[in-house]
């Protein structure tokens, strides 16, 4: 449904390790988009979804992550981008969203929030991708759209969508970000 509103891609995520696993996607139907699948992931220290998790990590916690991350991160990319974590996670904790600028994938940005969770589950972020100007122009429209969803979250819906199969995709392909 945001996807549809926004016209961008949109993730859940989740933590795996040192990583944001996406756990459900849909593509943005725009040829030119960011291309995500479930199962992808990302560092927790070089992506929006990643500063939206660590949110309420103590900075002795985010430190090791940057550590592991730069240790063991297989792209460049993600190791110069990785020193960035702390003060990323305290610009998503004074705005209320986490907000990438080619950090985690060149040309492409995102806009995350953390989503309410009971105590028995875990996690999930949710994030609108794309192209870097098209998500800075529309700011406002995948803020509300986010925070709409975070508004509709039970923990039934978040039970349902950390243990159910993910639905296939059915919008368009394109050229892949």
């Amino acid at each position: 449904l945001i996807a549809a509103r926004t016209g961008e891609s949109t993730l859940l995520a989740m933590r795996n390790g040192i990583y944001a696993q996406y756990v459900m996607t849909q593509n943005g139907a725009d040829p030119l988009r960011l291309h995500v699948e479930s199962g992808q992931l990302r560092p927790l220290a070089c992506s929006a979804v990643g500063w939206a998790l660590m949110l309420y990590d103590s900075d002795r916690e985010i430190g090791k992550i940057i550590r592991k991350t730069k240790a063991e991160a297989g792209r460049s990319r993600w190791v110069r981008t990785a020193d960035d974590a702390f003060e990323q996670v305290k610009l998503t904790q004074q705005r209320g969203y986490a907000f990438s600028n080619s950090s985690s994938v060149r040309g492409a940005g995102a806009i995350a929030i953390l989503l309410p969770a009971s105590t028995d589950t875990a996690p999930l972020a949710a994030a609108v991708g794309g192209p870097i100007e098209r998500i800075e122009q529309k700011r406002d429209l995948i803020l509300d759209n986010l925070n709409q969803l975070a508004r509709s979250i039970t923990r039934q819906s978040i039970d349902q969508i950390v243990h159910e199969p993910p639905i296939p995709e059915t919008m368009g392909t394109g050229t892949a970000y």
